[in-house]
């Protein structure tokens, strides 16, 4: 095999940073580190609204589906109104009678 047509040896270069480069470097990484951290911590905060906006409206449907089978509404108009399964409707009904 010809020389010109040898495989060549990766190059490695090593930069070699002033002190201040290295500083300026480090910072940067410090700041994208936090960038992050808040990102995440952002993330959790609107998740856990999301969740207690939906616990809450559980919970309300909840109530009015109660006091709905208090007033002997019919199921279907109950499992309408409230959004709520047959099945938890009915649930609610037996704790209801209990």
């Amino acid at each position: 095999m010809p020389e010109d047509q040898a495989p060549k040896k990766p190059v490695v270069i090593i930069e070699k940073a002033s002190p201040s480069v290295m500083r300026e470097r480090l910072a940067f990484r410090r700041q994208l580190a936090e960038t992050d951290r808040i990102s995440r911590l952002e993330g959790s905060l609107k998740q856990g609204r999301a969740e207690g906006v939906a616990e809450g409206r559980a919970k309300v449907q909840t109530e009015v589906a109660r006091r709905m089978l208090q007033k002997n509404m019919p199921l279907s108009d109950i499992v309408a109104m409230t959004d709520l399964s047959e099945a938890d409707v009915k649930r609610l009904a037996a704790e209801e009678k209990a």
